[in-house]
């Protein structure tokens, strides 16, 4: 009786085991028969974005330019990417730069600065996540140089706005909508 009824556990144990398929399957299924070069759902892709501050680098002495460190955030939906499907053991999977898998993405770029470094310590500072309903989040790390103007002798006192326009840099604006979280940045 006692070997029966570990042999039926040992079994329910088992089945519970394997009912969920792990991140790596997922990701193969996915990926089988995906094109990156075809836009999400074929019409236009909604991307919010967001970002925050992590520190201002650097003001210019002549008022000109500001230099800041910050985290972007990007999200969209790609059903190409949507895994429910497959009874995933987890609702999302999470990649680097190093270990994303080649997907089709809104490359964005910011217009009008001096200069975008993508930051790495020791890896890139690229974190993105997949979640089961085909949403994608993709956040990185950069110090970007933009103009900006401001009165320096006037610092800390002084008042400036500066802007920052981000576009996609290959699609255009029927393909890609890019809108601002509220708040964009914090």
């Amino acid at each position: 009786m006692f070997l029966q009824l570990f042999f039926a556990f040992s079994l329910v144990v088992l089945a519970s085991s394997q009912e969920c398929m792990n991140n790596s399957q997922v990701v193969i299924n996915i990926m089988r028969g995906y094109d990156k070069s075809k836009l999400p759902g074929g019409k236009t892709v909604h991307t919010d974005i967001s970002f925050w501050v992590a520190g201002v680098k650097e003001m210019s002495h002549s008022g000109d330019s500001v230099t800041v460190d910050l985290y972007l955030n990007l999200q969209w939906k790609d059903p190409g990417l949507e895994f429910s499907q497959y009874n995933p053991c987890n609702n999302k999977i999470s990649f680097t730069r190093e270990t994303l898998p080649p997907i089709w993405q809104p490359n964005g770029i910011f217009v009008g600065t001096t200069s975008v470094e993508m930051t790495t310590s020791p890896l890139s500072n690229v974190f993105v996540l997949f979640y089961e309903n085909g949403t994608v989040w993709y956040n990185y790390r950069a110090i970007v140089k933009q103009s900006c103007k401001f009165a320096p002798d006037r610092f800390p006192l002084d008042k400036s706005t500066c802007s920052m326009d981000f576009q996609s840099f290959d699609q255009s604006a029927d393909d890609v909508r890019m809108n601002w979280t509220e708040p964009p940045i914090t």
